[in-house]
């Protein structure tokens, strides 16, 4: 009703106490339609951005800054997306019958995936929007508009996401690892929500890994990188030449190193390797048969492995002769 008495008011007829229906009159008369009322009458109240933490029964929400645009000085979220997408809450101080039309692109313009929002709340006064999947380091902007049926009633924010990003900086930097690993070991509470960045419910080495990840500070070790070659088919006494590769970052450093071991993952009978510590060398066998070998790369952190199949057949048959009786032979 403020907006309405403001308009009144500039009005010498309104000046004098008049009937409701006389009001409604006259603001017909102005050009007021009884949409434009429901306009006023329904106010946005917050947007939330919400994610459940743990089992799936406690969520926390971070307040968004409504006034920034996409380019602004937006609010980040610091907390992974998740499996099971990402929930932006605009909540009305009036129930809400209608979530209009929804609109949710990136910094580029370029439409974003949502499906259709819902209406949600005790009083069903707000509206979720779930993103179900986008990159870190994106900046969206998510618009409402004509809800409740209401022509030019619209609701907008905008929100960045940097897995991390815990004091809203803009970057990920020592700052951010130092407040995470603080906290590691606790509980999620609504005090500190914000550094269980995978959203477990507790605030965790995993979270601590997580934002050094991404700080540019600290560099990541990834597994190596193995190929144990193509499958082989030989005939006994042959023996199978192995062509494994593997290949590592260099970390850790120390000690900057590959542990390389060739070993018998499957088959009938034993295997001898001509060196089972280099990529490259040889398999010998006495029994015929299928066996799978297996490569395996360590770099003192993490180890990886691959296998090839070498099918082992039988050798041609030979002359065995025994107390002056001759027999074939058949190698394997």
């Amino acid at each position: 009703m403020t907006t309405q008495i403001r308009l009144w008011d500039t009005l010498a007829f309104f000046r004098t106490k008049a009937t409701f229906s006389t009001i409604v009159r006259c603001c017909l008369v102005l050009g007021l339609s009884a949409t434009a009322l429901t306009a006023e009458a329904l106010a946005l109240t917050g947007v939330q951005s919400r994610k459940i933490h743990g089992s799936g029964i406690v969520s926390y929400d971070l307040p968004v800054d409504t006034n920034q645009l996409i380019t602004g000085n937006v609010t980040v979220e610091s907390r992974t997306i998740g499996t099971g997408g990402h929930r932006i809450v605009f909540q009305f101080d009036s129930t809400i019958t209608s979530t209009g039309t929804l609109s949710v692109v990136d910094e580029g313009s370029v439409a974003v995936a949502a499906p259709a929002p819902v209406i949600s709340g005790a009083s069903s006064q707000e509206i979720i929007v779930t993103i179900p999947a986008l990159p870190d380091n994106k900046r969206v902007s998510i618009s409402l508009s004509d809800i409740n049926g209401v022509v030019g009633l619209n609701a907008a924010a905008a929100l960045g996401f940097r897995l991390g990003d815990t004091n809203n900086s803009g970057t990920v930097t020592a700052i951010d690892v130092s407040s995470v690993r603080a906290r590691s070991g606790q509980s999620t509470t609504a005090t500190n929500f914000q550094y269980d960045l995978t959203t477990t419910g507790l605030v965790s080495a995993a979270d601590v890994s997580a934002v050094k990840s991404r700080s540019g500070l600290y560099v990541v070790n990834t597994p190596p990188v193995v190929n144990a070659g193509t499958n082989q088919t030989i005939t006994l006494p042959t023996v199978a030449t192995l062509t494994g590769t593997a290949s590592d970052d260099g970390l850790p450093n120390p000690p900057n190193a590959l542990t390389l071991s060739w070993t018998r993952f499957s088959g009938p009978a034993t295997v001898t390797f001509g060196n089972a510590s280099a990529a490259s060398t040889t398999a010998s066998f006495t029994t015929s048969g299928t066996y799978v070998l297996r490569l395996t790369a360590t770099d003192g952190q993490l180890s990886t492995n691959s296998d090839v199949t070498i099918t082992v057949n039988p050798g041609a048959a030979s002359l065995l002769t025994i107390a002056g009786l001759t027999s074939p032979r058949t190698a394997g």
